[in-house]
């Protein structure tokens, strides 16, 4: 430490000084990137889960604005560090001397380099704000398509008991002479003709891709990839002591 510290050369201007005042506030600012990535990725998983309708818009909202805040306020720091710069430029001007010429590029190099770090933690937030962004697209994409989902079911069902509905209204009317109406076997042939246009019906509904051939929408493999997760039956396995064990349990084995 104490080499560190005659090594480290002390501020020779109040500029250098208030540069590296300015460098060590925006460090502050990356680290905090990790837990602003762990957030938005929880907001994905709530948004992207299918076993549950999301209902956190108000937080969700507030916590964008916050990323578009953070976003303005990196903006306003650019802004104001390029003024900076375009005024130690103009005030270096009138100095003469190697030594004062070689300070300059210093601090310019210092106030690029905080300039970079500021443009990294916009892009940053601009990127966590997008994969935000995404996933709720993606959630309403999800919850069209199982909308478009139950509707195609519906309108399946309503069209096989089309016919069915066809032919007991006529069969139901109050007339006296309807064909068939006194045949012995006249019931079992109105079965057998229901029976034949409801499997004519699916058929044709299978021929053309709307039965038993749609692949799952978004939301039922969300679903299912859930309940495969709470189904894991071994998920104490993954618990940090019972690694520890299970790895010197099998050293002991290895060794006898």
């Amino acid at each position: 430490m104490e080499e560190q510290n005659k090594t480290r050369k002390l501020p020779n201007s109040p500029v250098d000084l208030c540069l590296r005042l300015l460098n060590s506030m925006v460090d502050g600012y990356l680290d905090i990137r990790s837990p602003l990535t762990r957030r938005v990725e929880h907001w994905q998983q709530q948004l992207l889960q299918g076993n549950r309708r999301f209902k956190q818009w108000h937080q969700l909202f507030h916590e964008n604005m916050a990323f578009q805040q953070v976003e303005n306020l990196c903006e306003e720091q650019i802004e104001t560090l390029q003024e900076f710069r375009d005024e130690i430029v103009e005030n270096y001007h009138h100095v003469i001397g190697e030594k004062t010429h070689s300070s300059q590029d210093l601090l310019l190099v210092r106030l690029n380099d905080l300039m970079s770090h500021v443009e990294r933690i916009q892009k940053h937030t601009l990127r966590l704000r997008s994969a935000i962004q995404s996933a709720i697209d993606l959630h309403f994409s999800a919850i069209a398509n199982q909308t478009n989902e139950n509707m195609r079911i519906l309108a399946i069902i309503t069209a096989v008991f089309a016919p069915l509905t066809l032919l007991t209204g006529i069969y139901g009317m109050n007339f006296e002479f309807i064909p068939g109406l006194k045949s012995p076997v006249g019931f079992w042939i109105m079965l057998g003709v229901m029976l034949l246009s409801t499997i004519f019906l699916l058929y044709y509904f299978y021929r053309q891709h709307l039965v038993g051939r749609g692949e799952k929408s978004v939301i039922d493999l969300l679903a299912q990839q859930h309940r495969q997760d709470r189904m894991n039956l071994f998920w104490f396995l993954e618990y940090e002591p019972i690694k520890q064990t299970l790895k010197e349990v099998e050293k002991i084995t290895r060794l006898k």
